[in-house]
């Protein structure tokens, strides 16, 4: 049975969010069972029950212009003490405003996609390596931006956490849910020299997916441009510019990458850290001129030899509420890690491997979105002086118009 309500226990903590609206039970005690209920003021009736699992919840999809009231109840016995009701009516409204700042950018992430001509060389998703020290938030930056596209908390498609081991224990491919065509590539933490002799076939799309810290690199995939990277985000928690061994082991990474013509951006997070008392705490509506932000910016810029610095305050939590600067800024982190990749790729020229029964092996190196599969054909034809066909994974002839014998038995990419 259930009691009257009453103000036996403290209210809820509510924001509002994109998707709804968000509630924390206070001093939650996870032996204890909850329910959370959502009522029409006017007519008393129950539009939701909730039962959490934890102390936070999300109450979705309430109608405009409707007054609702929300409160807890904690079972005791065989009854619930409860809270005192909450008026949602100023949350509601809230959610209505609440990303009109980056609606835009959300729509043009949401419309990304690759060309015909990308999509021919069996490439359809672009993708982003998050790469850094343990602990430096790579993980965290991928759960917020999924966060924000959600307009909920998502925690669990890249668990992360303050520690010093670190939170991804194995290369994950991370497909975003937002976009087919954006994957997450993220891969446990720099420690010491545990990246040294895969950061070759991770950069180059070999490096099978699922492989540990220590495990030896065996049984590489084939190169591919739809399997390499095309854009790195290098995580770095601000703080550590300030020590020289640091600074010398990101040059070194930072150098290897960029022999790649991989492009980089590089995020500098937890930059709340900078305040030190009595200086006011530093919040994410602050990242764009705040003194202190630009001239760790400044120091950032001149030590890692690098124009593409963006300053990220990272969360635990992703409410979105008043403040949006947060979402705004991981969310131009993402475009501007796209155009960069687009760029690679249309920059990327493809190395085509022919071998024929009267020929030997030999390899023409084309420009891959700059001439079509005929424009090719005819290149690789003045090269050899003998007409081929294409043939696809399955060797099914693509172009049956001059079949031979000389065959395309390997597309592998290069700057």
């Amino acid at each position: 049975m259930e009691s009257d309500p009453s103000s036996i226990l403290p209210p809820l903590e509510l924001k509002a969010g994109a998707n709804g609206i968000f509630g924390k039970i206070p001093k939650f005690d996870k032996n204890k069972v909850y329910k959370v209920h959502c009522k029409k003021v006017m007519s008393n009736d129950k539009v939701t029950e909730i039962v959490p699992q934890n102390q936070d919840f999300m109450i979705p999809s309430l109608e405009p212009n409707t007054q609702y009231s929300v409160q807890y109840g904690m079972q005791e016995g065989e009854d619930y003490l409860w809270s005192s009701s909450v008026d949602v009516t100023t949350y509601l409204a809230k959610t209505k405003k609440i990303t009109e700042r980056y609606d835009p950018l959300l729509a043009e992430l949401r419309a990304f996609s690759l060309d015909d001509r990308v999509c021919s060389l069996g490439l359809n998703h672009v993708n982003i390596l998050l790469i850094g020290r343990v602990g430096a938030g790579k993980s965290s930056l991928i759960c917020t931006i999924h966060s924000i596209f959600e307009g909920a908390p998502n925690v669990t498609i890249a668990p992360f956490g303050a520690s010093s081991t670190s939170f991804t224990p194995k290369f994950r491919k991370i497909p975003s849910k937002f976009n087919p065509h954006i994957w997450f590539l993220d891969i446990f933490g720099m420690d010491g020299n545990n990246l040294e002799g895969i950061l070759d076939p991770l950069l180059t799309g070999r490096l099978k997916e699922g492989h540990k810290k220590g495990d030896p690199v065996t049984d590489l995939d084939p190169p591919s441009l739809a399997e390499q990277v095309h854009v790195v985000i290098l995580v770095v928690e601000q703080q550590t510019l300030s020590q020289d061994s640091e600074v010398n082991c990101l040059l070194q990474l930072l150098t290897q990458i960029r022999a790649y013509g991989l492009p980089t951006l590089i995020v500098l997070t937890k930059m709340d850290t900078l305040a030190v008392s009595p200086m006011p705490e530093i919040k994410p509506s602050d990242l764009t001129d705040h003194y202190a932000v630009l001239e760790r910016i400044k120091v950032a810029k001149d030590k890692l030899k690098s124009q593409e610095i963006y300053p990220f305050i990272n969360c635990a939590e992703i409410y979105l509420d008043d403040d949006t600067s947060r979402a705004q800024q991981a969310l131009e982190i993402l475009q501007r890690a796209l155009r960069f990749s687009m760029d690679f790729i249309k920059d990327s020229k493809i190395i085509i491997e022919i071998r024929s029964e009267n020929h030997p092996l030999c390899s023409i190196r084309v420009d891959s979105l700059k001439m079509n599969l005929s424009s090719i054909r005819e290149e690789i034809e003045r090269t050899i002086n003998v007409p081929f066909y294409f043939v696809d994974k399955s060797s099914k002839c693509v172009d049956l118009q001059e079949v031979t014998k000389l065959k395309v038995t390997d597309i592998c990419t290069g700057h």
